[in-house]
């Protein structure tokens, strides 16, 4: 089972679907390093946000905030990913999209 109790079936699925209506090759490695930012939220902040931003733009991370993006943005975004952190939320489900074998 994929996360979310979805099969593996089912979100090849979706994946091939969005792919497909947005005209997107699926990739086999990503490059982009990828942090998800939760701004508008009110639990699971990290503490010390600014910090760990500095240090993951210092390798060169990208800070993403998927919710203020176009879908067709997002599924291009993710599928060009080689790793992807954040903390726990709606955003990160978006890893479905990233290359097969990407970091999480």
């Amino acid at each position: 089972m994929a996360p979310g109790g979805h099969s593996r079936l089912q979100m090849g699925w979706l994946r091939e679907k969005l792919f497909t209506a947005f005209g997107i090759q699926e990739t086999k490695i990503g490059t982009r390093r990828l942090f998800i930012l939760r701004r508008d939220v009110a639990t699971r902040n990290i503490v010390n946000e600014q910090e760990l931003i500095s240090a993951l733009k210092a390798w060169d991370c990208e800070i993403v905030v998927p919710e203020k993006l176009p879908l067709s943005e997002q599924l291009i975004l993710f599928s060009e990913a080689s790793i992807i952190c954040g903390t726990s939320g709606s955003g990160m489900t978006n890893h479905v999209f990233a290359p097969r074998g990407r970091q999480l």
